[in-house]
């Protein structure tokens, strides 16, 4: 009996890690459908790698990987490529001898997965890539962030202590504000804010690093209520 109830166990921690988004593009393969007509269509290169960091994440060896890959890539990816079957042979070798040399990490990006594949709760990665999913949108946003007007939310934060506030730290203190405001209405949580705006180098209204309690403070000056941690 406790051999069987070990077999299970593994067979069961093995099948949880066939995550959903993996089961479906293995099993039913892409929905471009669910894509937005801005958004762009996933390449057989995108799933390829996508497929290979996955074998890379759950401790498959190059070799099966190698083995499995290439004929799923040839039998079932080459209806969306023109290149020939020997071109994607060669193509999905070099793909896959990529990941595994550079150690690229798998990100499925959680409900936000360039395939739009299934997305479960329940999947046992579901916290982790959402919150790395919502820190690299964090991080887009602030290296691309240009303000072009004033949030009324940060334009209230002047009304509250003008006076308090050094000249320098005026503007890049609005834009943090704007910026943080859009985060929240994102549903970023608060840790990831802080952390952007300090690596981005935004400073408080009296020029100090960010804390979670300051942005707290801050937030609860503009009037808006959150209840992340």
């Amino acid at each position: 009996m406790p051999l069987i109830a070990l077999i299970d166990i593994l067979r069961r921690r093995a099948e949880a890690r066939v995550f959903p988004c993996i089961r479906e593009l293995i099993t039913e393969g892409l929905y471009p459908e669910r894509l937005s007509p801005e958004e762009r269509v996933p390449s057989r290169q995108d799933i390829t790698q996508f497929l290979a960091a996955w074998f890379r994440h759950v401790d498959v060896p190059q070799e099966i990987c190698l083995e499995w890959l290439i004929p799923y890539c040839t039998e079932r990816l080459s209806a969306m490529s023109s290149s020939s079957i020997s071109q994607i042979r060669h193509s999905t070798k070099s793909n896959i001898k990529y990941i595994y040399k550079s150690h690229l990490p798998f990100e499925c990006g959680a409900k936000n997965n360039i395939f739009k594949a299934s997305c479960a709760e329940t999947c046992p990665l579901f916290d982790e890539m959402t919150k790395k999913d919502q820190m690299k949108s964090a991080e887009k946003t602030a290296r691309h962030y240009k303000p072009e007007r004033l949030d009324q939310r940060a334009i209230e934060v002047d009304n509250v202590a003008v006076g308090s506030v050094k000249e320098q730290h005026q503007e890049q203190f609005h834009q943090a504000m704007e910026f943080v405001c859009d985060q929240m209405a994102k549903g970023v949580a608060k840790k990831h804010i802080v952390k952007v705006l300090n690596e981005k180098g935004f400073k408080t209204r009296t020029g100090r690093i960010w804390s979670q309690g300051i942005l707290s403070f801050e937030l609860k000056k503009v009037g808006y209520e959150s209840s992340d941690p």
